[in-house]
């Protein structure tokens, strides 16, 4: 793709974001912000289309990598948002420990219980500060 091109792709992202944000009436957006490439570049558009005031990012560690949330952290410095830690370790471990008894989980069922208890969090925390959507972030591949 040509650097034009990619320049009008970014710009029509932006544009939709704002547009959506004006006609879905919302204040802002909450954003799971992971480490990696794909949420910082949902933040980054974000930021760019509503302003940093209107961009809440949240860490939502799961046993997870220390780096991850580091990489998280400066990511929302260097965008001058706010950011939230929300540890979510116990709560899968609780989660675990409640339902062990009732059957044997698989590693996939584990695996897959973390991405839910973050999205589960980062709406939880959008209705909880009024007025928010969830902008999501997919996997790249």
């Amino acid at each position: 793709m040509r650097s034009l091109d990619y320049n009008l792709t970014i710009s029509k992202i932006q544009n939709w974001i704002k547009e959506y944000k004006s006609s879905a009436k919302i204040n802002g957006v909450v954003v799971g912000i992971s480490g990696g490439i794909d949420s910082a570049l949902a933040t980054t558009l974000c930021v760019n289309a509503l302003g940093n005031e209107n961009v809440i990012g949240l860490g939502l560690p799961c046993s997870s990598i220390p780096q991850d949330l580091n990489d998280a952290e400066e990511l929302a410095a260097k965008l001058g948002i706010k950011f939230l830690k929300i540890e979510l370790s116990s709560v899968f471990e609780e989660f675990i420990k409640i339902t062990s008894p009732l059957f044997e989980s698989s590693q996939i069922a584990e695996a897959n219980l973390k991405p839910r208890l973050r999205m589960m969090t980062i709406y939880f925390v959008s209705q909880s500060f009024g007025n928010l959507l969830v902008a999501g972030t997919s996997n790249r591949t």
